[in-house]
C-alpha cells in the first residue's frame, strides 16, 4: 500500500466526525492496514451480516449501501461475491475513506458522496442495505416537522424503494433523529416496531425474516423472534433493541 494513502485511511479511520466510529471495518483490511481495531461503540456488524447473509445470497448480485458510513457491509458482501456495488454516503470524509479502500483492493464499488433521494433515485440494485437511516428524515436528509410527518416519510421512503431493489436489509431507530425526546413509538417496543412495519408494507414488501438480539456474557446473536426474544432489553442500550428486517420486494 502507498505509505501516504495508507496515513489518509487511517486518519479518516480515527476521525471523529458526525457518526463517525459508528462502524469498525472487515478484518481483510483490518490485517492490511496492521489495525487491530479502533475504539468505537460495538455496534454489532459481524453479527448483524452473519444473520443477513442466512437470507441473503451475495454472489454476482449487484448490491447498494445507502447511508453506508464506513463501507462495513458493502465490503463485506463483496468479499461474499457481490458485484457491481455502489455506497451512497452523505458524509464526505466517510465517502472518501470507502474510495481510497475501495482503489486499492480494486473493489468494484462506486462511491457517490450525497445524500440518497428516495423519491427519485433511479440507482438499481438487486439487494440494498437501508440500515439504521430512515430515522434521520429531517436530520441528515428530508424535510419533517412532526413525529407523525416522520413516521409517514418513513414508511414512504421504504415503500419507494421497492421501485429501486428486489432484496432490503433494514434496520431502523426508536428514535426521530436519534432525540429520546422524540420517540417514534409510544412505548419503544420491538412488538411496535414490528406492527408498525408489517402494516406499512403491506402489499408492497414480503418479510422474508425478523433477526432479533439475544446475549449472554459472551456473545451476540440474531435469532427469529420467539417469546423470549422480544421483550425489551434497557439494559442492552437501544441499538440491540432494534430488529433487523429482511424485505422482499412482492
Amino acid at each position: 500500500m502507498n505509505r501516504i494513502d495508507k496515513e489518509e485511511i487511517l486518519r479518516l479511520y480515527y476521525h471523529n466526525s458526525k457518526h463517525g466510529h459508528y462502524q469498525r471495518l472487515p478484518d481483510f483490511i483490518l490485517n492490511e492496514l496492521g489495525v487491530v481495531d479502533k475504539p468505537s461503540l460495538n455496534r454489532y456488524e459481524l453479527e448483524r451480516f452473519k444473520f443477513i447473509s442466512k437470507f441473503i445470497d451475495f454472489k454476482g448480485r449487484k448490491v447498494l449501501d445507502i447511508g453506508g458510513n464506513q463501507g462495513y457491509f458493502l465490503f463485506r458482501a463483496i468479499e461474499n461475491g457481490a458485484e457491481r456495488s455502489t455506497l451512497i454516503e452523505g458524509n464526505a470524509e466517510h465517502a472518501r475513506l470507502v474510495s481510497l479502500i475501495s482503489s486499492y483492493f480494486n473493489l468494484p464499488i462506486l462511491v457517490i458522496n450525497e445524500y440518497f433521494s428516495f423519491k427519485d433515485s433511479n440507482i438499481k440494485s438487486d439487494i440494498t442495505f437501508l440500515l439504521n437511516v430512515l430515522h434521520h428524515v429531517g436530520d441528515d436528509y428530508g424535510l419533517s416537522a412532526t413525529v407523525e410527518n416522520a413516521r409517514n416519510q418513513i414508511l414512504n421512503s421504504l415503500n419507494n424503494m421497492a421501485n429501486n431493489t428486489n432484496h432490503l436489509a433494514f434496520q431502523l431507530g426508536y428514535c426521530w433523529k436519534g432525540n429520546r425526546n422524540l420517540p417514534l413509538f409510544e412505548r419503544g417496543t420491538k412488538a411496535e416496531m414490528i406492527d408498525f412495519i408489517e402494516k406499512g408494507t403491506r402489499g408492497i414488501w414480503h418479510i422474508e425474516a425478523i433477526g432479533i438480539a439475544e446475549k449472554d456474557a459472551k456473545f451476540v446473536k440474531y435469532q427469529l423472534p420467539n417469546v423470549d426474544n422480544l421483550d425489551r432489553r434497557d439494559d442492552w442500550g437501544e441499538f440491540l433493541n432494534r430488529p433487523i428486517f429482511i424485505l422482499k420486494r412482492i
